[in-house]
């Protein structure tokens, strides 16, 4: 189910519509951006380690990894590019209606 932002008519009712669209295209954009230079960087630890994110996810939050630094920024990457991919389907979900 998809929210709602609802434009109450007004005499600039249009030209806030197309603010707001223009808006929430350009934050996709960006989120969209960030996720996939998020997914780089995972693929290239994952490489480096020989093992899935979420492999490693398991394992990190159960104490079975060291506290690398490496470590640390592959779990901070893995909760940001999920924290994005919600952003992401809300803003794909959301309805702007006049």
């Amino acid at each position: 189910m998809a929210n709602k932002l609802i434009i109450r008519e007004s005499d600039d009712a249009e030209s806030l519509h197309n603010l707001l669209k223009d808006a929430l295209t350009k934050e996709q954009r960006l989120i969209e951006s960030s996720i996939s230079r998020i997914q780089n960087e995972l693929n290239a630890l994952e490489i480096k380690y020989g093992m899935t994110t979420d492999q490693f996810i398991e394992q990190y939050s159960k104490g079975k990894t060291s506290d690398s630094l490496d470590f640390v920024d592959w779990s901070g990457l893995y909760h940001l590019y999920q924290k994005l991919l919600r952003k992401h389907v809300q803003i794909q979900d959301l309805q702007i209606v006049r």
